[in-house]
């Protein structure tokens, strides 16, 4: 699990650049490098530090350059993203954001024990252990059923006629957005575990 939360610590570096890189230049002023730079250091800032909020706006500035670089595509009439690389980049964004929370809690849990080598240090230990198990196994969950659901959603459109550039593309980004949220709403993001304090 560690190499799983490695990753997760690091994800930044991956989908920021290719976030940025795959908009038209017009959409961020040519700052494409730059930008891609500053919003990985960020994420990966907040997670090493475990400050959410670092975390949260790497991920939601990431979400709102792919959602201009879509409306400077529509308003410029430029050559269209690929419609199902656009729906992974918005799933994976939502999708990575949600298992970073869960991340940082844990490593400010497992803060507060610090060294500590006790009965009762273990045993909270492994009960935070199997509670960020159960929380990535969850957001995965969260992220395929979204996936496929939002694919068939623009299978469905494309069936029926409808422009897949507008109403399925925005209906995804709706139907994505409105799962996250009820996925916030309704889980705990914090584990319910009893052991020392500093």
């Amino acid at each position: 699990m560690r190499a799983l939360v490695l990753l997760i610590k690091l994800h930044h570096l991956g989908l920021a650049p290719w976030i940025l890189f795959s908009i038209p230049s017009a959409a961020v002023l040519g700052l494409q490098a730059p930008l891609a730079g500053g919003i990985a250091l960020i994420g990966v800032a907040g997670m090493v530090s475990e400050k959410r909020r670092l975390v949260l706006a790497s991920s939601l500035s990431l979400l709102g350059i792919l959602i201009l670089g879509k409306v400077v595509i529509d308003l410029g009439a430029l050559e269209p993203l690929d419609t199902g690389v656009l729906l992974l980049q918005f799933v994976s964004i939502l999708f990575l954001m949600e298992t970073s929370l869960p991340v940082v809690q844990y490593g400010k849990e497992i803060a507060v024990l610090g060294k500590r080598n006790d009965d009762l240090s273990r045993g909270v230990a492994r009960r935070l252990a199997h509670w960020l198990r159960s929380q990535l196994y969850t957001d995965a969950r969260l992220g395929i059923v979204s996936f496929l659901i939002s694919l068939g959603l623009l299978v469905i459109g494309s069936v029926a006629g409808v422009g897949i550039g507008h109403l399925a593309v925005l209906a995804v980004f709706v139907l994505a957005a409105v799962v996250a949220l009820l996925f916030l709403l309704t889980y705990r993001r914090e584990p319910e575990t009893t052991g020392p304090r500093k």
